[in-house]
């Protein structure tokens, strides 16, 4: 039997699934992001607006933000230039929310990752291989490898540079 992703809980569902369109991507980030109570760690080749700009996931981010006075979101983005070209619905409610999501360029050293991930509350997990493909896999159960990846995100977030370019920017 195939656990649906509208069926997995947050912290609950320890199936590892596979999503293989942008449609199940979208579904699956808005279910991940309509669960999530706290942190959200998003690092991303391109921020791709058909995924993390998509209105139901940025209203779930929002209401996270508003939910909790703790809230946290940190995106890491390797190419910014396609970003302030582009009306994105996650970077306006970053203009809006700025004290709770946090925007930075990668490092030079990773201008060729290809892959993206999220890490939602520690907990549960998306990753794609590839920022041009849909294939994807994620959990919504899995600290050991939110541990994992966190190990990488975080000297990446620290050697990231705010990029004034998406402060700027018309939305």
């Amino acid at each position: 039997m195939t656990v649906a992703v509208a069926d997995c809980v947050l912290g609950e569902t320890q199936d590892t699934l596979s999503c293989a369109t942008r449609a199940e991507n979208q579904q699956a980030l808005v279910c991940l992001a309509s669960q999530v109570r706290q942190a959200v760690a998003i690092y991303s080749r391109t921020l791709s607006p058909d995924l993390y700009g998509s209105a139901d996931f940025v209203a779930a981010i929002r209401q996270m933000i508003l939910g909790s006075r703790f809230a946290s979101v940190r995106i890491v983005i390797v190419e910014t230039g396609p970003l302030v070209q582009q009306r994105h619905r996650l970077l306006g409610l970053a203009l809006n929310l700025s004290s709770f999501i946090q925007l930075r360029r990668a490092p030079e050293r990773c201008r060729n990752d290809d892959h993206e991930y999220i890490i939602l509350d520690e907990t549960a997990w998306l990753h794609r291989d590839s920022s041009t493909r849909f294939e994807s896999r994620l959990c919504f159960n899995d600290r050991f490898r939110c541990r994992t990846m966190l190990e990488k995100f975080n000297p990446l977030w620290e050697e990231s540079v705010p990029d004034s370019n998406l402060r700027k920017l018309n939305i």
